[in-house]
């Protein structure tokens, strides 16, 4: 699945490993929660983040 948003930049989608805060919307990420790199290479919740490619 990709996401096309703004300048077709692709940011790589995976499962989180350990518990930990999604620095753009304050809520906890659990393990096993889909996260994203957000634009400063922070990882986020996956609809956190502008855009995302899906790791196969």
């Amino acid at each position: 699945m990709i996401s096309l948003i703004k300048n077709l930049n692709y940011i790589g989608i995976m499962k989180a490993k350990f518990k930990t805060s999604c620095v753009e919307c304050g809520d906890q990420i659990s393990p096993g929660k889909e996260i994203a790199k957000n634009e400063s290479g922070t990882w986020v919740h996956k609809h956190c983040a502008p855009e995302a490619l899906e790791f196969a």
